[in-house]
């Protein structure tokens, strides 16, 4: 593995990916956005929403196949216990 990676046991984008996706969900969630397509694009018009989710450069955006993986993967996991 390259200096300062570090395996976490599972597949996918790295944690500090998925947290920005988090982020970037609960901002969808806030600003009432219907689609992802939609936050997508707010996101690369909106600098300052783009890096509070944690995107310092519009190319670090996921693109929205990632975006929906990882909101049915949140969205599954808040109707656990």
């Amino acid at each position: 593995m390259p200096n300062g990676w570090q395996w976490h046991g599972v597949a996918g984008r790295p944690l500090k990916d998925r947290a920005a996706l988090a982020r970037a969900f609960m901002a969808k969630a806030v600003f009432n956005i219907p689609l992802t397509d939609m936050l997508i694009e707010r996101l690369g018009v909106d600098r300052p929403l783009r890096r509070l989710c944690g995107w310092e450069w519009l190319g670090a955006v996921p693109n929205e196949a990632t975006f929906s993986r990882a909101f049915a993967e949140f969205a599954g996991s808040a109707s656990r216990p």
